[in-house]
């Protein structure tokens, strides 16, 4: 399932319900990206990731020839594990890569109000989690200011803005990639280090 994800491929099997996804999916070319990056890794890195690929193919092939059971979205789909490559590994990191930035529309709609918002007022707007608290304290109004970030001088305005962003589900979003998923990121308190 993760190389066809990553593949734009989930329609061979899954039928016109996942069309748009597979649509989302090539035309973020997450496959032929991943065949670039792939190009420029070190030899090393290629050697682990094809030792990784000969492993998942002869698991597969084990599976047919030892009559293991296969994992149970096989016999739901009526398909069969196809080969995988080196470069479906880096495929499907860059997949990974892509849910765990779940918030980026969120992101970015707060890059754009805080052109003409404060961040306090932003947060306003676009409170963070259920708490009261802001999650940072940063003024990142003001660090994008400062970074020129925006083509034209604006800042915070006593007027209502004209453009305001609008949210919208992006077939990502309806896959799972919502804000507030969960992530494999964690912190420690400096106590806890050396």
């Amino acid at each position: 399932m993760n190389r066809r994800i990553a593949s734009g491929r989930l329609s061979e099997i899954l039928g016109k319900d996942t069309v748009k996804i597979d649509r989302f999916v090539r035309t973020l070319g997450i496959k032929r990206a991943a065949e670039r990056q792939f190009d420029h890794y070190p030899v090393a890195a290629k050697r682990l990731l094809q030792a990784y690929a000969d492993g998942v193919n002869a698991g597969n092939a084990g599976n047919a020839q030892l009559g293991w059971a296969l994992p149970v979205e096989y016999l739901l789909t009526g398909s069969k594990p196809g080969h995988w490559s080196p470069t479906d590994s880096v495929a499907w990191m860059l997949v990974m890569a892509y849910d765990l930035g779940g918030n980026w529309q969120k992101a970015l709609q707060r890059l754009e109000l805080s052109q003409y918002l404060t961040t306090k007022q932003v947060w306003e707007v676009m409170p963070p989690y259920e708490s009261d608290e802001p999650i940072s304290n940063m003024d990142f109004a003001k660090l994008y200011k400062d970074m020129n970030v925006f083509h034209q001088k604006t800042g915070p305005a006593e007027s209502k803005p004209q453009n305001l962003p609008a949210t919208e589900l992006s077939q990502w979003e309806q896959m799972g990639g919502r804000d507030g998923i969960v992530s494999n990121n964690w912190a420690l308190s400096s106590k806890f280090s050396r």
